[in-house]
């Protein structure tokens, strides 16, 4: 998948998913202060105590620093801190934490790193610093199979041409198999021109198009068509 649809990917849940937080400097001392950002809190793959915070740009978040949820009572001590680039596209800038009691001692320390989006993307998502190489898994495939599915039910029952239903369903069909493949240019454009197609036959249908058209945003949206 490329950097400009990854980033696109993390955008859409940063948006629908972000919340306040509170980031708290020189905590316990005279000179503490805090303000307050937009944040997606994620764990990592199986370990949910393992945390971060992203960042859909750079912000003064740094090492040592407490965050924790504008209404909420957990702590968590930054200890790294990364940009994450894919490409030559900046995709996001992440905090990495662990949990601390009120007196900011160390409840729980993170040690992999394999992350994994706590929004509805399902799978992992994997990538290297910003001199590393860089290896993009992201594996939505349930997200999209959901979208698929609802648009089938749509389109069966709805008053279309039998041809266009058909048209339809293999547009369905194959946006379903180029899914589960690379995500590279050319997979990208193909699936890009089938969600056009059934984009076009959906505003075909008065009664259709109310019902569909927003699973055919979303569905756009997971591949930045």
């Amino acid at each position: 998948m490329s950097g400009e649809t990854f980033k696109g990917v993390f955008q859409n849940f940063y948006n629908s998913y972000g919340q306040i937080i509170t980031v708290i400097r020189n905590y316990g001392s005279p000179e503490e202060s805090s303000f307050d950002l937009r944040a997606l809190k994620n764990s990592k793959k199986g370990r949910p105590d393992d945390v971060m915070f992203q960042f859909a740009e750079q912000v003064d978040v740094r090492i040592d620093d407490i965050i924790k949820l504008k209404q909420g009572r957990d702590l968590w001590k930054v200890y790294d801190i990364e940009d994450k680039i894919i490409g030559d596209v900046y995709v996001n800038f992440e905090a990495k934490v662990v949990k601390v009691n009120p007196n900011g001692i160390e409840i729980t320390k993170n040690k992999k790193e394999q992350t994994v989006f706590n929004a509805p993307i399902y799978g992992g998502v994997q990538v290297g610093g910003q001199n590393n190489s860089q290896n993009i898994s992201i594996n939505i495939q349930n997200e999209i199979d959901k979208i698929l599915n609802e648009l089938q039910k749509v389109i069966v029952k709805s008053n279309i041409e039998e041809l266009q239903k058909e048209d339809a369903e293999e547009a369905i069909i194959r946006i379903s198999k180029l899914s589960k493949q690379e995500q590279n240019e050319q997979t990208i454009s193909r699936l890009k021109s089938r969600i056009e197609l059934l984009r076009e036959i959906i505003n075909t249908g008065k009664e259709l198009a109310p019902l569909a058209t927003p699973l055919i945003i979303s569905l756009a949206k997971l591949f930045g068509a």
